[in-house]
């Protein structure tokens, strides 16, 4: 596996198990639940996404930012109402920053080998056209994709997707043959190299 493969999925390894439970019984209290109704829609972020945090000043921030309710449920998850207007709005905000984003990294220095990076709107499939040769020769450039794929993860949980469906693929195809290079699909790499480390031992 190629230096800037490995240090991107050991990333969003620790990422996946922070925000995943720590033990069976809390398992339904980490999940996200999205119920898109006649006119409102109610999504329900897990405790996970809550520590630490004022959920006075939470509830406070969201009803100014169009956010109809807001409940604080009894295993520490979160639900919102809000009209199917502002869940539309909200997940053009999120695929507005996703897009920013990927400015930045086609813009940033410290990531040569990345030079055009294209996605699906639903934000499940990317396509980056790199540098080969710089790419496999990098230890920090596979950090570019983290924050994408925490970003798109989020925006598909926020749209309705089943926490057991979804994905990101990021295709590396080298930008002078317009070939795939190598695949990265998330989280299913991750617990793929999680199930072997568990062999091993």
């Amino acid at each position: 596996m190629k230096s800037g493969k490995l240090l991107f999925l050991l990333v969003l390894s620790i990422m996946l198990v922070a925000c995943s439970s720590k033990d069976e019984e809390n398992k339904n209290s980490d999940n996200v639940d999205v119920n898109k109704g006649m006119v409102n829609v109610e999504v329900t972020l897990p405790a996970s996404f809550f520590e630490d945090t004022d959920m006075v000043k939470l509830k406070k921030e969201a009803k100014e930012d169009g956010v109809k309710e807001v409940i604080v449920n009894d295993d520490g998850s979160v639900t919102y109402k809000m009209s199917k207007s502002k869940h539309k709005e909200m997940l053009k905000e999120m695929g507005d920053t996703i897009d920013t984003s990927i400015k930045e990294i086609e813009a940033d220095e410290d990531f040569p080998s990345i030079k055009k990076i294209e996605h699906n709107k639903s934000f499940t499939e990317y396509t980056i056209k790199m540098d080969q040769e710089l790419y496999e020769n990098s230890s920090m450039d596979g950090f570019a994709f983290f924050n994408l794929a925490y970003q798109s993860l989020y925006y598909q949980l926020f749209n309705g997707v089943n926490e057991d469906d979804y994905k990101v693929t990021f295709q590396l195809k080298n930008e002078e043959t317009s070939k795939t290079f190598d695949t990265i699909v998330y989280p299913d790499d991750i617990q793929t190299d999680e199930n072997k480390t568990e062999e091993n031992k």
